[in-house]
């Protein structure tokens, strides 16, 4: 039982482990990934400011909406990487921007409600093509959340992996401490089985060598003696089942028993004690059954 205890305790506790370890490597991985969007953007828009400054002008969606058809510009993301261009074809992107896309590009004239989606500027010279850096704000604001609530997601799960740690404690430990009330008891019960036999063996002995008797009489007395002895050995055998088996049984090992049969075996069992206490024994007829270890019965 103890065995088995342990065992519970520490597949529990390392499952405990696994997923508090898992739900923290996430959380981990979640936060390099924001933090490497954040650095990632923050270089992407120096660079192109610096690009843009010297050579582009921002302008509003009205100022936009005035290109003429011949008008060349490019549309970016905010890593720098080229999602269109009027003279070529479309590369795909997810979402509404797609659409935002195509319409600047098809129409060139509104981006609609993609405006705050956008960042519009002229180039100063004409040599160059317009550009348009579209934003997701909905994944930025999402990040800027997730970077807010990390925090609280963070104790909160410090908070319940210290819950589950001491909720787990307790129970094993109180396993743990049934387990050993169990051999406790267990150990009492073995003392008081085989007191009563291995008094009886010897007050035979004894009374055996307290003076020569015939060869019948010896016989008599030793078979007296293994009839104990094989009592004593059936109770040792059912002691360590007893502690060997598990709490509850299963399905598998419960068997249909007669309870007539069983009292039957009982009574020849401890016939020799039934005769010298001179008890009466009555047992009504009738078919009773029930299912159980039969190790366990009687």
């Amino acid at each position: 039982m103890i065995t088995r205890a342990r065992k519970r305790l520490v597949v529990e506790t390392s499952s405990v482990i696994v997923i508090l370890s898992v739900c923290y490597i996430l959380v981990f991985l979640l936060s390099l990934y924001i933090l490497k969007q954040q650095t990632i953007k923050s270089h992407i828009m120096e660079d192109l400011n610096e690009e843009f400054l010297p050579n582009y002008k921002k302008v509003s969606l009205r100022e936009f909406s005035m290109l003429k058809e011949d008008d060349l510009f490019e549309v970016y993301d905010l890593k720098g990487n080229l999602l269109a261009r009027t003279d070529s074809a479309i590369k795909n992107l997810p979402g509404p921007d797609l659409k935002a896309i195509q319409e600047a590009v098809q129409g060139r004239t509104v981006l609609k409600e993609e405006e705050e989606h956008a960042e519009l500027y002229f180039p100063l010279s004409q040599d160059r093509v317009g550009r348009i850096v579209l934003h997701l704000p909905w994944l930025e604001e999402l990040q800027e959340r997730i970077i807010s609530l990390l925090p609280i997601a963070l104790f909160v799960l410090a908070i319940a992996s210290l819950t589950v740690i001491v909720f787990l404690g307790k129970r094993n430990l109180r396993s743990l401490a049934m387990a050993f009330d169990y051999l406790s008891f267990m150990g009492s019960i073995l003392a008081h089985e085989i007191k009563a036999p291995l008094a009886g063996l010897r007050s035979k002995v004894d009374v055996t060598l307290r003076r020569d008797r015939s060869a019948e009489q010896y016989t008599t007395t030793l078979e007296g003696l293994k009839d104990d002895i094989t009592r004593l050995s059936s109770i040792v055998e059912n002691l360590y089942t007893l502690t060997s088996v598990k709490q509850e049984p299963s399905a598998d090992e419960a068997e249909k028993i007669d309870i007539l049969q069983l009292i039957q075996r009982s009574i020849k069992d401890n016939l020799r004690e039934i005769l010298e206490k001179d008890i009466e024994v009555k047992v009504s007829e009738g078919k009773v059954f029930f299912y159980s270890n039969p190790t366990l019965i009687g």
